[in-house]
């Protein structure tokens, strides 16, 4: 293709070239072949350029595109023998280079990636003279820049060396890259960081400092999965394990390499093909390697730390809620054919991995990415394999199925909680909360748009939270309540799913109901009035009453809500000019009796509250609720969620309760 673009827009090609030959009388068909007319266009360029490492690489791949071996054929009558025993000698090739290229097929791992670098070398270099021609003639020439993309793609997958990606450096060169032994070292580098190190041979330690190891990585799989798909640890392979502080027993290592072998049968997965490399690269398979080295409870015990209770979620596990993955190393298979390995610690390198993978899903019309996990460094590795693999993917399923989409999913490690969500600009991200207290603030903190949220079945099983927001949908306000001994609790979820929970001194449910209704349909006639956007006036508010069913999970009910009452209540309206904790109201209005916040100042809450029990009937201290809220100016409600008018009525109902 160079050789080609040299002589644009009049390129010589070889077809004429050869058809120009047969009709000037040539009748010699070694010059005529089509591989040596080949040969020698590019030889002619690459002489012209005097790129003579290009020129000797580009004879050896056409020496073993023939594929005949000269050493073992000299006396041979076949005119492909003789016409390569020509070139050869014309190259200036002895008997000790052709032995070299003709025992190809037992080069070991040294001399096959220099030889594969060569070649990634040339190619690179290729393509960008490439690229640079398609820029300079793009109009002209027509060149479709969507095609020069595949092929930069193609190349990038097959060539390109990044960090924690596993080169391909057999592609093709040689048979037999299996070692009959390797050593194994993790020992500190150079400059002092700690590394893995795979070693020819069986390498003491006097002889390191005379030995270059083959690789280098700071992860341990990142090692196995190069040795395997490159086939340098075969069957029969013996390895020597030092394994330096990590402490890594030789059965872990052996069990990390079954496991690696199983995953990939077939070695380097098969290249993508240019359909598929049109497409954004996915994520296809992930697995995760979970505290290779580290013994979790080992160092727990050592720390002192309770190990006996009922609580066996590897993700908090027992009393002192510990969280039993402490590192771990990913391999990342995608759709261009890519092996990529990465290295996590603790649950932040878990969060940012499960985000990344959420973020490398395929389409919708696709399997979606398949999560195994593994671990054997402990006598709980395979309870904690399984609790992150059916976690992962679960999380997977629920954002793939579009039942979560815009949506968060919350679940616990240690004893902090991580809600994952959806952004459509950030794509997938997580947040931490340190306790359960910091994670109901999250919940009722207003939110701008409707987002579901899920829970991990393992985590609050024995509160009310997973099955509010199971039954939780947009745009309607949903009031639970659980009835206990003269109390009951209740917890609302607003328009947009944020929490609102409030405990009252009441045990009627059909009085509850009443009560509640009263306010929200107020509220609801409020916005009517006052907002633009959209309010359906007739749409009620849904309620549901908790149970406890024989396992001690909560479940729901919905209620029917009494739609007739009497009207002899006592009307108790708020109105304020601010919703703010510190807020004060501008007055109260009891009925047609108005206690301003001028005229009593810091006694209006007992004033109106001792107006009120003057005008019941006998002397019982029931509740004080209010009926509905006013905010002055118009402007007032925009932005402001139900829950913040919630909250301001619960403040005010807590300070009227106090005088009674």
């Amino acid at each position: 293709m160079e050789a080609y673009s040299r002589n644009y827009p009049h390129p010589q090609w070889l077809a004429q070239q050869a058809k120009q030959s047969i009709y000037t009388g040539e009748n010699d068909i070694d010059k005529l072949d089509a591989y040596i007319l080949l040969y020698q266009r590019v030889e002619e360029y690459l002489l012209d350029n005097e790129d003579e490492d290009r020129l000797e690489l580009a004879r050896r791949c056409f020496y073993f595109k023939v594929g005949e071996r000269l050493t073992q054929a000299r006396d041979s009558d076949s005119w492909r023998i003789q016409a390569m025993l020509k070139l050869t000698r014309q190259w200036g090739w002895g008997q000790i280079q052709l032995q070299m290229l003709d025992t190809r097929a037992e080069w070991k791992i040294d001399r096959v990636i220099k030889e594969r670098n060569a070649l990634v070398g040339v190619l690179t270099r290729s393509y960008r003279l490439l690229t640079d021609f398609a820029r300079k003639y793009a109009k002209e020439s027509h060149i479709d820049p969507h095609e020069l993309n595949l092929l930069g793609r193609k190349l990038y997958t097959a060539l390109d060396h990044r960090p924690g990606k596993i080169d391909h450096i057999n592609p093709g060169i040689s048979k037999y890259l299996s070692e009959e032994q390797l050593t194994l070292y993790h020992k500190p580098t150079r400059d002092g960081e700690l590394a893995w190190m795979l070693y020819r041979g069986k390498i003491g330690e006097p002889d390191l400092i005379e030995q270059r190891p083959i690789k280098i990585t700071t992860n341990l799989i990142e090692i196995l999965l190069w040795s395997h798909v490159n086939q340098v640890w075969g069957k029969h392979t013996r390895v020597t394990l030092y394994a330096g502080e990590t402490g890594l027993p030789r059965g872990e290592l052996l069990s990390l390499q079954r496991s690696v072998i199983r995953l990939f049968p077939s070695y380097m997965p098969p290249s993508a093909g240019m359909s598929t490399l049109a497409q954004p690269a996915c994520a296809v398979m992930v697995a995760l390697f979970i505290n290779i080295g580290t013994d979790p409870l080992e160092r727990l015990t050592k720390e002192g730390m309770q190990l006996t209770s009922e609580r066996h979620d590897p993700l908090s596990f027992a009393s002192a809620r510990t969280n039993l993955v402490i590192n771990l190393e990913s391999i990342h298979q995608t759709s261009w054919g890519e092996l990529q390995v990465s290295q996590h610690e603790d649950a932040g390198g878990l969060m940012d991995l499960l985000c990344n993978i959420l973020n490398l899903q395929p389409a919708h019309d696709l399997p979606p990415t398949q999560v195994y996990a593994y671990s054997y460094s402990c006598v709980r590795g395979s309870q904690i394999a399984l609790r992150v693999t059916e976690l992962f993917n679960h999380v997977i399923q629920r954002f793939q199925s579009g039942e979560l989409s815009n949506g968060r999913y919350a679940f616990r490690m240690g004893k902090a909680f991580f809600i994952v969500q959806q952004q459509r600009e950030k794509g997938f991200t997580w947040r931490g909360l340190e306790s359960l207290d910091s994670l109901l603030d999250e919940l009722m903190a207003p939110q701008p748009v409707y987002r579901a949220l899920e829970f991990d079945p393992e985590i609050l099983a024995n509160s009310p939270y997973p099955a509010l927001f199971k039954a939780n949908k947009p745009d309607v306000i949903q009031l639970f309540f659980h009835i206990k001994k003269q109390k009951t609790n209740i917890y609302l979820l607003d328009e947009q799913g944020a929490l609102f929970q409030q405990t009252l001194a009441a045990d009627s449910p059909r009085f509850l109901m009443l009560q509640q209704r009263r306010f929200l349909n107020s509220l609801q006639q409020l916005r009517n009035l006052v907002l633009d956007g959209k309010s359906d006036l007739l749409l009620e508010p849904e309620f549901h009453e908790l149970f406890i069913d024989r396992d001690g999970q909560y479940i729901t009910k919905r209620r029917r809500v009494p739609l007739t009452s009497s009207d002899d209540y006592l009307e108790l309206i708020l109105v304020s000019d601010c919703t703010q904790a510190n807020g004060e109201p501008v007055s109260l209005i009891c009925g047609e009796t108005e206690f301003t916040r001028l005229e009593y100042g810091l006694d209006l809450y007992r004033a109106a509250a001792e107006y009120i029990h003057s005008v019941r009937q006998g002397d019982v201290n029931y509740p004080i609720y209010l009926t509905s809220i006013r905010l002055s100016g118009f402007s007032s409600l925009q932005g402001l969620a139900t829950v913040d008018l919630l909250n301001l009525k619960k403040r005010v109902e807590k300070r009227l309760n106090g005088y009674i």
